[in-house]
């Protein structure tokens, strides 16, 4: 059983060096069947050998611009199975999710089924984003030196379902960033907690946009108080006006990329 997409380079008119070009499919590969592993057998595999049976199959590439089609190839007969009992599009939508979490960027909202997925791969999150930074990193390898996009679409009947978008400001959130040692407070509201992982996304006041978090110490050492106070703080303000927003405190440390902007807070204390 196959799912098929395809990766696209925007060079528009300029040529595209060959080492960065094959560096970017190559990690392309291994974010497709990094994700493709953790959805289907719930496993993380460091490297790739001869024997996976998920692998990444180069397909005929595209007559005019610099973009490559190709299609994951699931054999094994269970697999398929639970592949077909997915769906092409709610394994695509976890991908996307994966991929953004990985870049530090809000995710679309996901459907329930994709949100289940997501849920029975809480034990892995940790590992499976690690891994697949490393392969952005590769994947980013055109964007960084020629500043090019890079576009990864599934090709489900009829037209292309956009899974990434890699940019150059996205290849700063793997490469660039710098974890800070100082602490500090802010006043936020919290928009997602994962309660299996720590994870999530909060609003500094006076921002608009998310930004996303963990816990500093990791989710064994933290009480339940303090998750407590977290889930309570989400279902305060959700469906209210910012206007409205009721504000918790934090002490926290950060990530960020070197122009000083925070891509994630890691959370000590909460008040």
């Amino acid at each position: 059983m196959n799912i098929n997409f395809d990766v696209v380079i925007k060079s528009d008119d300029h040529q595209v060096d060959m080492d960065y070009g094959l560096k970017t499919l190559a990690g392309t590969s291994r974010v497709v069947s990094t994700m493709a592993e953790a959805i289907l057998k719930k496993e993380v595999s460091e490297r790739r050998t001869s024997v996976n049976d998920i692998r990444t199959q180069l397909k005929q590439s595209f007559k005019s611009s610099y973009g490559q089609n190709f299609c994951i190839e699931v054999n094994d007969p269970v697999l398929k199975r639970k592949l077909k009992k997915m769906g092409h599009d709610v394994f695509c939508e976890v991908m996307s999710y994966y991929i953004s979490e990985s870049m530090f960027l809000e995710a679309n909202k996901l459907s329930s089924a994709a949100q289940d997925v997501v849920n029975d791969l809480n034990d892995i999150e940790d590992k499976l984003l690690e891994v697949l930074r490393r392969g952005l990193i590769d994947m980013h390898k055109i964007t960084t030196m020629s500043s090019f996009n890079v576009e990864l679409n599934h090709h489900p009947r009829g037209n292309r379902q956009r899974i990434a978008t890699l940019t150059p400001k996205t290849a700063k959130h793997i490469t660039e960033t710098e974890e800070g040692t100082s602490e500090y407070q802010i006043d936020v509201i919290f928009t997602r907690f994962n309660s299996m992982t720590g994870n999530g996304r909060l609003i500094v006041r006076n921002d608009d946009k998310t930004t996303a978090f963990g816990l500093a110490k990791g989710l064994r050492f933290v009480p339940l108080h303090f998750k407590k106070k977290i889930t309570e703080n989400l279902h305060k303000n959700n469906g209210l006006t910012k206007q409205n927003w009721q504000y918790v405190t934090l002490t926290v440390h950060d990530l960020k990329l070197a122009g000083g902007e925070v891509v994630k807070y890691f959370i000590h204390e909460i008040s």
